[in-house]
Formats: structure tokens, C-alpha cells, sequence
């Protein structure tokens, strides 16, 4: 093949690819232009190298940090705008508190009014979603790998 028909590969471009098959020589990847958008490679391939595992597991940890904190926000201003009583502390602690799967910390003398009651309950739901969503992108890359290396050990790469 051609040197042209590769193409230099560095690990923070892994997320969104345009290749398929890779091929180690010596400190640098090259990529054939063969595929559509692949995020790991598949099991005709061989394993990737341990240093872009190493920037899967990062670019994913980003990720799963990003999304919490994105869903942290929306919780803090939610909790703000629907309780006037709350200050930005309170609002932090409870859309902490439902993030984690823990409960509201709402003092029972504060009565709730029906937005309130409406966005604790959407953003409760939500928080559920967010969780099991971190856990996918943060658990991708390690199962990825564990996979693709039983799949290897196998030989069975039909």
C-alpha cells in the first residue's frame, strides 16, 4: 500500500473517525481511509495500543464529568427559579442530592408551589437518565477493550 493511503493518526481524534483499520509503526498510527465513522475498532482488527486506550478512557472520563456537570447546572437554576426560597446553596444541595440518587434535603416548613413540584419531579426523572447515561460513556471503553481482547484470545474473528 501506499504511504499516501494512510493517514497520521493522533488519539484526540479517536472520538470521530473516519477510519477503519490501523496499523502500528513505531510511535505513530496510520489509518486506512476505507470506513465511515468508527469510534473502536472492530474484531478483524488488532488491539489498539495501551496509550490510546489510555486516551479512550480519558476523552470518556471529560465526557461523563461534562455531562454531570451540564445536568448539575440545570439543576441548580431549576431549583433557584421554581423556589424562591432557596439561595444558590440550597439550590446546589438538592440538585446535588437528586444527581446522586440520595433524595431532596427541602425543609418542610418551605411550601412548594406546583412548577416546583413539577420540576423536582421532571429533573428527578432526568437525573436517573443522566446516571445511567455517565455510567455507559464512562464503562465503554474498558468493556470495549475486555471484549475485544476475549474475542482475540477466541481466534474466532469471522
Amino acid at each position: 500500500m501506499k504511504q499516501n493511503d494512510y493517514k497520521q493518526w493522533h488519539p484526540i481524534n479517536l472520538i470521530c473517525s473516519r477510519f477503519e483499520r490501523f496499523w502500528l509503526k513505531g510511535d505513530y498510527i496510520y489509518i486506512s481511509k476505507t470506513a465511515c465513522c468508527q469510534m473502536y475498532e472492530n474484531r478483524k482488527q488488532p488491539l489498539a495500543p495501551k496509550h490510546v486506550y489510555r486516551k479512550r478512557v480519558t476523552s470518556n472520563a471529560l465526557i461523563a464529568s461534562l455531562i454531570v456537570l451540564g445536568s448539575l447546572l440545570i439543576g441548580i437554576i431549576g431549583y433557584k427559579m421554581t423556589i424562591p426560597a432557596f439561595d444558590w446553596y440550597d439550590s446546589l444541595l438538592n440538585a446535588s442530592m437528586i444527581l446522586s440518587g440520595m433524595g431532596p434535603m427541602i425543609d418542610p416548613s418551605i411550601q412548594l408551589t406546583k412548577a416546583a413540584k413539577v420540576f423536582a419531579s421532571l429533573y428527578a426523572l432526568f437525573s436517573g437518565v443522566t446516571f445511567l447515561t455517565t455510567f455507559g460513556v464512562l464503562i465503554a471503553p474498558i468493556l470495549h477493550r475486555f471484549f475485544h481482547k476475549i474475542h482475540l484470545e477466541d481466534g474466532s474473528s469471522q
